[in-house]
């Protein structure tokens, strides 16, 4: 477990049993109060977006995540195909896991995809 303010953007959380990607983190204070964590997520199961508020002296869990390089190819009825570039193993990620890139993907590109 982690303290809320070593959330950053493009870090991901385990918030309420689901993985969510951090879009943008804001630290604010109000007088006296103990300060807190405005943070905007993406619930990277169902593509939804969520801004909550986390006081800084509860704990978050943050996620070990790695970036794989891979390939656009092409996409079907079945989702996004990538192609890893050393096995050439083909990865298929749905319409909801590339929802913001969608429409700048371009084929035989390469990109960097968080696993």
């Amino acid at each position: 477990m982690a303290s809320p303010t070593e959330v950053r953007k493009g870090k991901v959380l385990n918030y309420q049993g689901a993985p969510h990607l951090v879009l943008d983190v804001q630290h604010r204070t109000q007088g006296r109060q103990a300060g807190f964590m405005q943070i905007t997520m993406r619930n990277l199961s169902t593509g939804s977006s969520t801004n909550t508020k986390i006081r800084t002296t509860d704990s978050v869990d943050i996620l070990h995540t790695e970036s794989l390089k891979l390939e656009y190819s092409y996409i079907d009825s079945d989702g996004y195909h990538f192609m890893d570039p050393e096995s050439f193993e083909d990865i298929i990620l749905s319409e909801k896991l590339v929802v913001e890139a969608k429409d700048f993907l371009v084929e035989n590109q390469s990109y960097s995809i968080l696993h």
